[in-house]
C-alpha cells in the first residue's frame, strides 16, 4: 500500500496525486509543434530539476505534493544513444531567461483584460494593497481564509501593469491547489487557462505547462519556481511574486523566502507578496524589512509592511466535542465572555493535562488503527464521532460537509463507517443512482486520486455530500458548497529522526494555525459550522503556527543545490528559521556519502560547517538531475556498470507514485495479480519485471484494451503514464550529462507467442517477461543492484536470528514490509526507504551480498582492529578488522596483515601514562617491544610500570608496518614461527639447539642468549619493507647469492658466557649389554625436569633400574645436596651447610667408590685411631714415594681422613681399627677364595661398557654411568650372558661390593657416618628418599621404533608391566623382520649361486660351524647358516650339547598358529644392531580350549614369561598326542562317581574329561621334564613316550580327587540347608561362597596339583565349620571374629595378586603368591575345623611372611 499523504509538502515528499489533463496532453502529442515541444521540455525540466531535491527526504518515492507530470514524444524516446540527441537537451535545458522583445512586450501589454474585483474582504482594501506594493518591495498580506486574497492579487498587480515586463509568478504549496486557482482567476477575468496567444493565466506543475507568449499570471507550485533559480538564477522572467500560503513553511517556501531576501538588493524593479491566512506577520516583516548592519543580527530600521484583512463573507460557529468524558462536554464561540474569560483563566492557572495534546502511534499503515480514537479518549473512537458530528451537522440545514482526516485508510475506515451509520441513506461516490432526496454521498479527496475523481468534487451534483479529505483541502482549495467543518485536530507530520536518519510520519496534533485554515474552508457560501472533536482547551495549548519543515527534516538536496547556485553556506544562508545544525551535519553527511561533496582541505576550522566541503564532479551532475540525490547517485553509478538504462526505470519508479493498486474490497486478488512478476529476491528487480509487462501489453494492445487490462490487474493507468514520461524525462537530462541510456529490452511479440504455445495463453506475456529477465539478453541483476546500493548505504540491514528483525544502520532495527515481495529472511538487505510508525518498515527491499558494500562505501568505513598476533600458517603479524558502516558490522573479525595497514599509528594512545603493567602479548605489551608472554622476562613478573613508560615513550609513534616487521623478526626468524625452511634456518636452530643442550645439562638459566639478544642481529640485516614471508622470501632469494651465510648465528651471539664442559652428563647410559639414551630438561615443575632415559620398547624387559639413583657424575653434587635437605630437621641440622657437606662427600665418594664397602669402612677407622690419639699408624714402614700417593691407596685414605678430622673433629670412633682391620683380612681372604666364580657373579651384578675393564666400570671418574649397568630383569642365571672374560674376572679384586654399587643414600650415610660422624638411620633414609625433589629422580620414557612415546614415568617396573603386551609385540614385530630380511638375503644369494658345488660347499660349512663347544656356555654360537637361519645381526643362544643339534636344524618360524609337530626352538634370540642388542625368548604358547587343545609359537621379550607359556604351551601340544576319548574314561566309573562328576560344574561330561586331561598333562610335563629344556622334537618325542603309560591312569586319579571334592561340597551345602537360622546367616554364606571358589568350570586344570588331593577337606571344614558355630553363642562369636582375620589374609593376597600383576612377571613372586593362596586354605581348616588337620603347621604370621616373597 502506498503511503498516506504528509502534511509536510516539497518536492522529496510523496506525490499527493498529479492530475493530468489528458485531453490537453492528447492534443500536444498529436498537434503540438515541435518548438512547443522543446519549449514544454524545457520547462519541465527546468521546473522538475529542484523537485526531488527541496525536502531532501531519504524515502525514495515521492511525497504528498510531487510535481505535476508531463509528456515526451516516441521520437525523442526512440533517439537512444546518438550524440547529437545527448548533446541538444543539454544546451535547451541550460538556456538562460531571454527578455521580452519590444514586439512581446506590445502583444502582452494589449493581452491586459478588464478587471473587476467581487465584493470581497480584499476587493474592499485594494487601494491600499496597491499602494503598498507601488511604494514597498515587499508586502505582507494576512487575510482570513475567504477574504479573497489568492484570486484577487494577482488582478490587483495587473491593475498596477505588472505581469508585461515580466510574469507575476503565483506559487501554491499543491499542484491541485495551481491548478484550480488558475481556474478561478481565468474564471474571473472572463477567459480560460491556457497557452494561446490572449490568453493572460497559465499555470504549470510538474510535466505539465500551460503557459504562452502572453501569459501574465503564471500559478506554478513552490517546487517548480524553485527549479527555475538554476536556469535564471536573477529570476528575471518575473516581476512580481505572490507567495501564497506561507504558513505552511515547506522546505521549498523557506529556501524561496531566503533566497528572494538575498536576491531583492540586485533586483530592486522585483515585487514580492506574501500572504497567508495564518501568517506570523511580525516575524515575516522583521524578516524582509530594512535593517542597519547583518539582517537578523543588525538594527531593524523598518519593517515590510503588513496589511492585514478581517472578516470573512460569513460568520463560522466553533464546536468542541472532545473524545474524552473527562474534558468539557460544549464550548462555542458563542459563549458568553463571562464563560471563555473563566476558561482562559483556567487554562493560564492549571496544567491541563487530561485534555493537552498527545504524542499519538501509527501502527502499520495497513494494519486497522487502533479503536478508541487514537488514543485520545476512552469513550469513543474517531469514526463514531465523525458520525454523530455528521447527524449533528445534517440537523442545521442543507450543506455540504468536509471531514479532515489523517491519510488514506483513515478515509476508508471513515467511510465505511459513515455507510454502515447513514444505512440506507449512505451513497459511494458516483453513486447516484436511484437516490432520494434525503440521501448523502460520500466524496474521499487525497492527492493519489486521478484528476477525474478529484474533479468530481468541484462537478455540481443534486445530493448532500460528506466530503473526506486530507490536508490538500486545506489551504487554496475551496471545495464548492462546503457550509461546514468535521476536524479532529490530526495530521500525518513528517519527521526527520537525527537518530536513526530516516523521514518518520507520524500522527500529530495539528497547529492552532492548521486548525484555523480547517475551519475556514467553510463559511463561504453560507453561515458555517466547524466541529473540532477536541477540547478548547487542547486548542488553546497548542503551538500557534506549524513547525517549520526546515526545523524536521533533511537538507541534503538544499545544500546540494546552494553548493551547485554557489549560495555560500547554509548557516549563512538568511532562512526565516535557520535550520538545525544537526541537521545541516546530517544534510552534509549524505552528500559525502554519495560523493556529491568532498572534504575542502582549504577551510578553516572557523569556517561554517557546511562550507567546509567542495562540490565534486559527482554532486555537480547530480544537481542537474530532478530527482533525489540518492537516486542520481544511483544512475550514474549504473552508468559505469553498464545498467543505466535499467537503473534509470527503477529510479523513475521510486520516484512517482507506485503502479500497483490495492483497492481495500479487492486486496487479496491484486496481491495474486501483482505476485506473479514478483522476483523473491530484489523489489527493485519487479519494477523491472512490471516496466516490461506493461510495455508489452502496451505494445500489443489497442489502448482501450490495455485500460480494461490495467483495470482487470490493478494497475493505475495514469500512474503507469506518468511513470512511462518520468523515464524519458530522465532520459534526455540523462544525456545531457553523457549518460548513455536507451529503451530497457523487452520480449518481442514472438516471444510472448512462444510462451503461449508452451504455457497456455493466460499469463504467457508474464512468462515471457520472466523468462527475458533470466536470460543473456538482460542485465544482470547484481550489476543492477550494485549501482542502487551506492545511493542506499544508510539503508542496509543484516537479519538479527536473536531479535527477529533487522539491524540497520546506527542502531536501528527494522522489519520488511508485508507487502515485499522478497520471501525468507535474507541475511542482509538494502532498502529504498524507511517508513517509521510504531515500528520501521522497510519498503521496496532487495538481496545483497555483504562484499559489494566495501568498494561503495569507501572512505565511510570504520575500521576498528584486535591486538596483533601472529599466524605461522601466512608468516606474518595478523590482525582482525573489524568494519563498520553506520555501525552496522560489515566484517567482524577477519584477519588482515598488519604490514598492510601501513604508516597507520597503532599506539597512539599509549605515550599517556600507565600505572600498570601491560599484559604480555596485548597491544601495548607488542608496541612496546613484549612480544611473547611464555619467553619474555616481563611476564615473570618483574617487570614494572616504569619499565613500560620507558619502553613506551621509546616506541611512541610505531606504525603498523614497523610493528609488522618487528613481530616477523620475532616470531618467524628468531623462534621459528612459520613454514618456510630455509637453510640458515636449519643452521641456527642447530646452533641453538646445541647451546641449549648445554645449558640443560649445566641446569644454568640464562647461559644461551635469548630472543630478545638475538632480535637485533636480525633487525639490523633485514630491510624495512620486509614484514611477512612473502616478502622476505622475495628479498632473501636475491641476497642469498652474493651472502649465503649472512643470516647464520655467530658463536659469540649464541653463547655470550663461558658455558660449563659437559663432562658430567653423558649422552648415553650402559645397562649390561644395552646402551640407552639420555635427555636433558631444565623446565622446573616441569615432569621431565632432570635427567630422562629413552628405552625403546622392545627391550624394556631387559632394562633395570639398578643404579639410575645415582643419576649423572654431573648432577651428583646437586643430588647429595638436595637428600642432605630432605633428611629429618633433627639429622639435617647436623650436616650444615649442606652444599659443603654434598660437595665433600661427593669428593670423597670419587675418591674411594670404587674401594669395597668394608675395606673402606676399615681403612677409615685405622686412619681415625692415629688421628684421636695423635700418634700415626704404621709410620714407622711409610718409606719415601711420589709425591701424590694412590688415591685408592690405605696411605691416601688415612690422609684423607686425618684431614677431615682436623677440619671438623667429629671422626666416628665406634668402629676399632683393630677389630676393622680383622674383619677386612677375613673378607679379603674370603673374597680371594672365590674368585672363581667372579664370572657368575658378575652376571648379576654391573656389567662393563664395552671395551672397558671392570675396574675402569665401576670407577664413576672414568666412566660416569657404570654403576647403572645391569644384567637384564628376570633372567635366571641361566638365562643371562656376561661380557666378561675369565681373565677379566680374575683381575677384579674386590669381592665385596663396591660402594657406588648400593643406593646412593646409602653410599650418603656411609660417607656422613665417616666424614661427619653422624649415623643416618633407615627411617631417615626413607625420609629422605620420599621428599627428594623429582628432576632428581631418572625418568624413564619408552618409545617405539618410529620415535612415538608410549608411556614415561618414575617407576620402570610399573612402565614393564603396564607395557608389556606391547613389549612382546614389539620382540615379535622386530624378529620377524630381521628374519624376512635374512631370508631374503639367502635367497639372493642362491640365486646367483646355482650349482651343486655352492650346495656342498654350504653344507660342508654348516657341519663344521653347527658345532659350539661344549663349554660355551654364555655366548650363544652362529650356529650353521642354512638359507633358513639368519645371517645378518641374529644370533640364536642355546644352552649344552643341545644347541649343537638345534643350531645344526632347519631355523624354525618363531610366529605359528596350530602347530602340530614340536619346532626347534633356541633359548634365545639375540638380534645386534649399531643402536641396542635386542634378545627375545621364543616359546610354546597354549591355544584352543581344553576339549581342542593347540599351541602356537610366540617370542616373548622375557624370559621368565617365556618359560611360563612355554610349559602351558608344551602341555596343550602334549595332550594333543595323548587325549583319550571319552567313552574310554567314564567306562571305568563307578554308579556312585558318575553320580557324583555329573553334579560337576562343568557344562557336560565331555568338559570335565577334557580339563581333567589338560590337568594330567600339566602334571606329567612337570614330573617327566624340565619344561623350559624340550625346545626340539627328540625332547618332545621322549616327553611323549614317557607319559603316555602314565596318562591314563592320571587322569582317572585327578577325577578320583574330583569325586571326593564333590562328595565334600554336597555336605558343606546340606549344612547350610540345615541351618537356615538367622545368626548363622553370615557363617552359611561364607560357606557357600568359599564352595564357589574352590570349584568352579574349569577348577581341575586351574587347581595346582598339590592342592586338588586336598579339595575335598577344604570343603568338609565348612560343614564342620557351621556345626561348631551352631553349637554355642560363644563359638559363633569365635567364629566371626576368625572368619574376619581370615577375610582379611585373602583380602593381603588379592593385592599382592594386583600388585604381581602390575609389575613385570617373576617366577618366584608367583610361586609365593601361589603358596600362599593355598596356605589360605590351609589356615580355614586350621582355624574352622582342627579335627580334620593339616599336614604342615600353618598360622597367620607364616602366612604374611610367605606372602611378603611374593611382594
Amino acid at each position: 500500500m502506498p503511503p498516506s499523504e504528509s502534511n509536510a509538502r516539497g518536492p522529496h515528499a510523496h506525490n499527493a496525486g498529479r492530475p493530468s489533463d489528458g485531453r490537453d496532453s492528447t492534443r500536444r502529442r498529436q498537434g503540438g509543434t515541435r518548438g512547443s515541444e522543446k519549449r514544454a521540455s524545457d520547462e519541465h525540466a527546468q521546473g522538475s530539476r529542484q523537485a526531488g531535491r527541496g525536502l531532501g527526504r531519504t524515502t525514495g518515492k515521492n511525497r504528498a505534493d510531487r510535481e505535476g507530470r508531463g509528456q515526451h514524444t516516441q521520437g525523442q524516446e526512440r533517439r537512444g544513444n546518438s550524440r547529437e540527441g545527448r548533446r541538444r537537451p543539454q544546451r535547451e535545458h541550460a538556456r538562460p531567461f531571454k527578455p521580452f522583445t519590444p514586439e512581446q512586450l506590445a502583444e502582452r501589454a494589449a493581452a491586459i483584460p478588464i478587471i473587476e474585483f467581487p465584493d470581497l474582504p480584499v476587493s474592499a482594501r485594494r487601494d491600499e494593497i496597491a499602494r503598498a506594493i507601488r511604494d514597498h518591495q515587499v508586502v505582507i498580506v494576512s487575510g482570513e481564509t475567504g477574504s479573497g486574497k489568492t484570486t484577487q492579487l494577482p488582478k490587483i498587480c495587473m491593475q498596477l501593469g505588472r505581469g508585461v515586463s515580466g510574469m507575476i509568478g503565483h506559487t501554491q504549496p499543491r499542484r491541485l491547489a495551481a491548478r484550480s486557482v488558475a481556474d478561478r482567476i481565468a474564471h474571473e477575468l472572463g477567459q480560460t487557462v491556457g497557452r494561446e496567444s490572449g490568453q493572460v493565466v497559465g499555470y504549470q506543475v510538474r510535466f505539465t505547462d500551460e503557459v504562452g507568449p502572453t501569459t501574465l499570471v503564471k500559478l506554478m507550485t513552490d517546487g517548480i519556481l524553485l527549479a527555475e533559480i538554476q536556469s535564471d538564477p536573477m529570476l528575471r522572467r518575473y516581476d512580481t511574486l505572490i507567495i501564497d500560503e506561507a504558513h505552511e513553511r515547506s522546505l521549498n517556501i523557506d529556501f524561496i523566502l531566503g533566497y528572494v531576501a538575498r536576491l531583492l538588493p540586485a533586483r530592486p524593479d522585483l515585487k514580492v507578496i506574501i500572504t497567508s491566512a495564518t501568517i506570523d506577520s511580525d516575524r515575516f516583516a522583521r524578516h524582509f524589512g530594512t535593517w542597519e548592519g547583518a539582517p537578523g543580527s543588525g538594527r531593524l530600521i523598518e519593517p515590510a509592511p503588513v496589511i492585514e484583512v478581517s472578516g470573512r463573507t460569513y460568520p463560522v460557529e466553533i464546536r468542541y466535542r472532545p473524545l474524552g468524558p473527562t474534558t468539557p462536554s460544549s464550548y462555542t464561540s458563542e459563549a458568553s465572555s463571562k464563560q471563555a474569560d473563566e476558561l482562559i483563566e483556567i487554562i493560564e492557572t492549571t496544567d491541563v493535562t487530561e485534555s493537552g495534546p498527545m504524542q499519538l502511534v501509527l501502527e502499520d499503515p495497513d494494519d486497522e488503527l487502533a479503536t478508541l480514537g487514537y488514543g485520545m479518549g476512552e469513550d469513543i473512537d474517531v469514526e463514531t464521532a465523525i458520525c454523530h458530528a455528521v447527524d449533528e451537522l445534517s440537523a442545521e440545514g442543507d450543506g455540504d460537509i468536509l471531514v479532515f482526516l489523517p491519510g488514506e485508510r483513515d478515509i476508508r475506515d471513515t467511510e465505511a463507517a459513515l455507510l454502515d451509520h447513514l444505512k440506507g441513506r449512505g451513497r459511494r461516490a458516483g453513486d447516484d443512482k436511484g437516490a432520494r432526496p434525503g440521501d448523502i454521498e460520500i466524496l474521499p479527496l487525497y492527492a493519489r486520486l486521478t484528476a477525474a475523481e478529484q474533479h468530481r468534487v468541484f462537478e455540481p451534483h443534486r445530493l448532500r455530500r460528506v466530503v473526506l479529505a486530507t490536508n490538500v483541502a486545506e489551504t487554496s482549495l475551496t471545495v464548492p458548497g462546503i457550509r461546514y467543518v468535521i476536524d479532529p485536530g490530526l495530521a500525518r507530520i513528517s519527521r526527520y529522526s537525527n537518530k536513526t536518519k530516516v523521514q518518520r510520519l507520524p500522527i500529530e496534533p495539528v497547529s492552532q494555525a492548521s486548525a484555523n485554515q480547517r475551519a475556514g474552508r467553510c463559511g463561504r457560501v453560507a453561515e458555517g459550522v466547524a466541529i473540532r472533536l477536541f477540547s478548547q482547551a487542547d486548542y488553546v495549548s497548542r503551538p500557534r503556527f506549524t513547525e517549520p519543515e526546515i526545523l524536521r527534516t533533511s537538507l541534503a538536496s538544499v545544500i546540494l543545490q546552494m553548493a551547485s547556485l554557489g549560495l555560500g553556506a547554509v548557516e549563512d544562508f538568511p532562512f526565516l528559521d535557520a535550520p538545525d545544525r544537526r541537521a545541516v551535519r546530517d544534510g552534509v553527511a549524505l552528500l559525502m556519502e554519495i560523493g556529491a561533496l568532498a572534504q575542502d582541505s582549504g577551510a578553516e576550522d572557523a569556517t561554517p560547517a557546511s562550507s567546509q566541503y567542495r562540490l565534486t564532479g559527482i554532486g555537480r551532475d547530480l544537481a542537474r538531475l530532478p530527482i533525489d540525490p540518492r537516486l542520481g547517485r544511483m544512475l550514474l553509478e549504473a552508468e559505469r556498470l553498464g545498467c543505466a538504462s535499467e537503473v534509470l526505470v527503477i529510479v523513475a519508479a521510486l520516484s512517482i507514485q507506485d503502479v500497483r493498486e490495492r483497492p481495500a474490497e479487492h486486496q487479496g486478488a491484486a496481491d495474486a495479480s501483482h505476485a506473479r512478476l514478483a522476483d523473491p529476491h530484489s523489489d527493485f528487480i519487479t519494477y523491472l519485471n512490471l516496466w516490461r509487462y506493461l510495455a508489452v501489453q502496451a505494445r500489443d494492445l489497442s489502448g482501450s484494451a490495455f485500460r480494461r487490462l490495467c483495470r482487470a490487474e490493478f494497475f493505475h493507468y495514469l500512474r503507469w503514464r506518468e511513470w512511462r514520461d518520468v523515464v524519458g524525462q530522465l532520459r534526455q537530462m540523462a544525456r545531457a550529462l553523457g549518460i548513455g541510456v536507451g529503451p530497457v529490452g523487452e520480449p518481442s511479440t514472438g516471444d510472448v507467442v512462444e510462451a503461449a504455445q508452451f504455457g497456455g495463453a493466460q499469463d504467457a506475456a508474464v512468462r515471457a517477461v520472466l523468462t527475458y529477465g533470466q536470460g543473456p539478453a538482460s542485465v544482470d541483476a547484481d550489476q543492477v543492484h550494485r549501482s542502487l546500493l551506492v545511493g542506499l548505504l544508510s539503508y542496509l540491514g543484516s537479519w538479527d536470528e536473536t531479535k527477529r528483525d533487522y539491524e540497520g544502520a546506527r542502531g536501528t532495527h527494522f522489519t520488511i514490509w508485508p507487502g515485499s515481495g522478497v520471501s525468507g529472511h535474507p541475511a542482509w538487505v538494502m532498502t529504498a526507504e524507511l517508513v517509521e510508525t510504531s515500528r520501521l518498515f522497510a519498503r521496496t527491499v532487495a538481496r545483497i551480498r555483504p562484499e559489494w558494500v566495501e568498494p561503495a562505501a569507501r572512505g565511510l568505513l570504520k575500521r576498528s582492529y584486535s591486538e596483533p598476533f601472529w599466524s605461522v600458517a601466512k608468516g606474518a603479524a595478523m590482525v582482525r578488522e573489524r568494519v563498520t558502516l553506520y555501525g552496522l558490522t560489515l566484517a567482524a573479525d577477519r584477519e588482515v596483515l598488519l604490514g598492510r595497514l601501513g604508516d597507520l599509528v597503532i599506539d597512539e594512545a599509549m605515550a599517556a601514562s600507565r600505572s600498570h603493567a601491560p599484559r604480555a602479548g596485548s597491544l601495548e605489551a607488542l608496541a612496546a617491544g613484549l612480544v611473547s608472554a611464555s619467553k619474555d622476562p616481563l611476564s615473570s613478573g618483574s617487570f614494572e610500570p616504569r619499565h613500560f613508560e620507558e619502553l613506551a615513550a621509546a616506541r611512541e609513534g610505531t606504525t603498523a608496518r614497523e610493528l609488522a616487521r618487528e613481530m616477523f623478526i620475532r616470531n618467524a626468524l628468531v623462534d621459528g614461527q612459520w613454514r618456510e625452511r630455509h637453510g640458515f634456518q636449519r643452521r641456527n636452530e642447530a646452533l641453538v639447539e646445541q647451546a641449549r643442550e648445554v645449558e640443560r645439562r649445566s641446569r644454568t638459566h640464562g647461559l644461551v642468549a635469548d630472543e630478545q639478544a638475538r632480535f637485533p642481529f636480525f633487525d639490523d640485516l633485514i630491510p624495512e619493507h620486509v614484514t611477512s614471508a612473502a616478502a622476505f622470501n622475495r628479498w632473501w632469494k636475491d641476497e642469498r647469492r652474493e651472502h649465503p651465510d649472512l643470516l647464520i648465528y655467530p658463536a659469540s651471539l649464541l653463547m655470550p658466557r663461558e658455558a660449563t664442559s659437559g663432562d658430567g652428563f653423558p649422552d648415553r647410559w650402559q645397562c649390561g649389554d644395552l646402551s640407552l639414551a639420555l635427555s636433558y630438561e631444565f623446565a622446573p615443575g616441569s615432569p621431565r625436569d632432570g635427567v630422562s632415559m629413552h628405552i625403546p620398547i622392545e627391550v624394556l624387559e631387559r632394562v633395570s633400574d639398578k643404579g639410575t639413583d645415582w643419576l649423572v657424575p654431573g648432577m651428583r653434587e646437586d643430588l647429595l645436596t638436595e637428600a642432605i635437605r630432605a633428611l629429618p630437621k633433627g639429622v639435617r641440622r647436623l650436616l650444615a651447610p649442606a652444599p659443603d657437606v654434598a660437595a665433600s662427600v661427593a669428593r670423597w665418594i670419587e675418591q674411594a667408590g670404587d674401594e669395597p664397602t668394608l675395606a673402606v669402612a676399615a681403612s677409615a677407622d685405622n686412619s681415625a685411631g692415629p688421628a684421636r690419639t695423635g700418634t700415626g699408624a704404621g709410620g714407622g714402614k711409610k718409606t719415601a714415594q711420589s709425591d701424590e700417593p694412590d688415591p685408592l691407596s690405605l696411605d691416601a685414605a688415612m690422609g684423607r681422613l686425618a684431614a677431615w678430622g682436623a677440619t671438623s673433629g667429629k671422626l666416628s670412633t665406634r668402629n676399632s681399627p683393630k677389630k676393622n682391620a680383622t674383619k677386612g683380612s677375613k673378607k679379603q681372604t674370603s673374597a680371594s677364595a672365590s674368585a672363581g666364580d667372579a664370572t657368575s657373579a658378575g652376571s648379576r651384578g654391573a656389567a662393563a661398557q664395552p671395551g672397558t675393564s671392570p675396574a675402569t666400570a665401576l670407577n664413576p671418574a672414568t666412566s660416569p654411568a657404570s654403576h647403572a649397568g645391569a644384567a637384564a630383569s628376570g633372567a635366571t642365571g641361566a638365562d643371562a650372558t656376561s661380557t666378561n672374560a675369565p681373565s677379566t674376572a680374575t683381575a677384579a679384586a674386590p669381592t665385596r661390593r663396591a660402594l657406588t654399587d648400593g643406593p646412593v643414600l646409602d653410599a650418603l650415610a656411609h660417607a656422613v657416618r665417616v666424614l661427619r660422624g653422624v649415623d643416618l638411620s633407615e627411617a631417615d633414609l626413607a625420609h629422605a628418599r620420599a621428599h627428594l625433589p623429582d628432576h632428581l629422580r631418572m625418568t624413564f620414557v619408552v618409545t617405539d621404533a618410529s620415535g612415538k612415546e608410549l608411556g614415561a614415568g618414575k617407576d620402570l617396573a610399573y612402565l614393564q608391566r603396564s607395557l608389556a603386551h606391547d613389549a612382546n609385540k614389539a620382540v615379535r614385530t622386530a624378529v620377524r623382520a630381521a628374519l624376512e630380511e635374512a631370508s631374503e638375503k639367502q635367497a639372493h644369494r642362491n640365486k646367483r649361486e646355482r650349482g651343486g658345488k655352492r650346495s656342498a660347499t654350504t653344507g660342508a660349512n654348516s657341519t663344521t660351524s653347527g658345532t659350539p663347544s661344549p663349554t660355551d656356555t654364555s655366548t650363544g654360537s652362529r650356529g650353521g647358516e642354512n638359507p633358513s637361519t639368519p645371517t645378518s645381526g641374529m644370533t640364536a643362544t642355546g644352552n649344552g650339547p643341545r644347541d649343537a643339534a638345534q643350531a645344526s636344524s632347519p631355523d624354525p618360524t618363531f610366529h605359528a598358529d596350530a602347530i602340530t609337530e614340536m619346532p626347534t626352538l633356541p633359548r634365545s634370540i639375540t638380534q645386534t644392531s649399531s643402536a641396542m642388542t635386542l634378545r627375545a625368548f621364543p616359546a610354546l604358547v597354549p591355544q584352543g580350549s581344553a576339549a581342542a587343545p593347540a599351541a602356537g609359537v610366540r617370542v616373548m621379550a622375557s624370559a621368565a614369561e617365556a618359560d611360563r607359556e612355554h610349559r602351558a604351551g608344551l602341555a596343550r601340544l602334549l595332550l594333543t598326542r595323548l587325549a583319550l576319548a571319552t567313552n574310554r574314561v567314564t567306562t571305568r566309573w563307578t554308579g556312585r562317581e558318575a553320580l557324583m562328576l555329573a553334579a560337576s560344574p562343568y557344562a557336560d561330561t565331555a568338559a570335565l574329561v577334557a580339563d581333567a586331561q589338560l590337568a594330567s598333562a600339566l602334571t606329567l610335563v612337570d614330573e617327566l621334564s624340565t619344561p623350559a629344556n624340550v625346545r626340539d622334537p627328540e625332547a618332545f618325542e621322549t616327553l611323549v613316550a614317557a607319559a603316555r603309560d602314565a596318562h591314563e591312569d592320571r587322569v582317572y586319579q585327578i577325577l578320583s580327587h574330583v569325586v571326593r571334592a564333590l562328595e565334600a561340597s554336597a555336605e558343606a551345602d546340606a549344612a547350610v540347608r540345615s541351618h537356615p537360622q538367622a545368626s548363622l546367616e553370615e557363617t552359611t554364606r561364607d560357606v557357600a561362597r568359599h564352595g564357589k571358589t574352590l570349584l568352579y568350570e574349569g577348577f581341575v586344570s586351574a587347581t595346582p596339583a598339590f592342592a586338588l588331593p586336598h579339595l575335598a577337606r577344604y570343603l568338609r571344614a565348612g560343614a564342620v565349620r557351621i556345626e561348631r558355630a551352631a553349637s554355642s553363642p560363644g563359638a559363633l562369636g569365635r567364629d566371626l571374629e576368625d572368619m574376619d582375620r581370615i577375610h582379611q589374609a585373602e583380602a593381603d593376597i588379592a593385592a599382592a595378586r594386583q600388585a604381581l600383576e602390575r609389575r613385570p612377571y617373576e617366577a618366584r613372586a608367583a610361586a609365593a603368591l601361589t603358596q600362599a593362596r593355598w596356605m589360605a586354605e590351609e589356615l580355614r581348616v586350621s582355624v574352622f575345623a582342627q579335627t580334620l588337620g593339616t599336614p604342615n603347621k600353618v598360622s597367620m604370621k607364616r602366612l604374611l611372611g610367605v606372602l611378603a616373597g611374593a611382594r
